[in-house]
Parts: C-alpha cells; sequence; structure tokens
C-alpha cells in the first residue's frame, strides 16, 4: 500500500487520522488556472500552529500518520513557486522546504521520500504548447 495523494485522501481515506485538514476559502491562483489557493484550517489538534499564508489544495499523509505535508504558495516570488510544509504531528514540530518553480499537480511520500509531479513554465522547452510536466523527489531530514 502506498501512501495516499491529494485526490485519494480526501475521497478515499478510510485511515483513521490524528485530525483532520479543511482546505477553506478555494480559489484559482489566477483566472483560468487549473491550481487552486485556500486557506487551511487543522480541526482536533492544537500543537499544530499554521502560518498566515497562502495554501495550495493539496497534501498528504504518512501510513502511520506521524507526518503531514502541505503546500504553501511562495507569495513573495514574481514566479509561480511553492514550498513543502511538513508537519511532524506527534511533536506539532514544523519544517518548510526551499522555494521550488511551479504548481504542484500530485504527491506521495514513501518514507523520508516526497515524489511530487509538478506543472512549471519553461520557455526554452515550450515551441507550440505551453510546457511541462515533471516528476521530482524531495528528501524530508
Amino acid at each position: 500500500m502506498t501512501d495516499l495523494s491529494v485526490g485519494e485522501a480526501e475521497i478515499n481515506d478510510t485511515i483513521k487520522r490524528p485530525f483532520k485538514v479543511l482546505f477553506n476559502e478555494i480559489n484559482k491562483i489566477q483566472t483560468g488556472s487549473p491550481y487552486n489557493t485556500c486557506k487551511i484550517e487543522l480541526l482536533g489538534t492544537n500543537k499544530i500552529q499554521l502560518p498566515q499564508a497562502s495554501w495550495q489544495d493539496k497534501l498528504v499523509w504518512s501510513k502511520d500518520s506521524k507526518r503531514l505535508i502541505l503546500v504553501k504558495w511562495n507569495t513573495d516570488s514574481k514566479i509561480t513557486a511553492f514550498n513543502f510544509f511538513i508537519i511532524n504531528t506527534l511533536t506539532g514540530v514544523t519544517q518548510e522546504s526551499i522555494s521550488m518553480v511551479g504548481a504542484i499537480n500530485h504527491l506521495k511520500l514513501l518514507g523520508d521520500t516526497l515524489s511530487y509531479n509538478k506543472f512549471y513554465y519553461n520557455k526554452v522547452m515550450s515551441k507550440d504548447t505551453i510546457c511541462c510536466v515533471v516528476e521530482e523527489e524531495y528528501f524530508i531530514k
């Protein structure tokens, strides 16, 4: 069994999680974009403090529910960029990844490896179409 991506987490997640994650005030990041921005509310925990931020409506839990990964938009950047917001659900300790260019399509967590599919615009690689979709990995420390 693999860890759950956001679509599976919302629809098929039958695992009892330590708290609930709600996406509120969901809006397109820009008109016509398939990517959303939202606010996140955590129900059933008081040990995790999320920063005031703009979030993408994507998440992934570890199989054992000891880790939750959220996607935080990097609004300081002039280009579309994000950070992974990594939460230890037992201690409430959080960490953030470096800023990365693009927007997340899918996430999968296996141990300390976060595999993700993202879209980012690459002018050099785009000829007749806007591209690119890439698979990458982020190793959690």
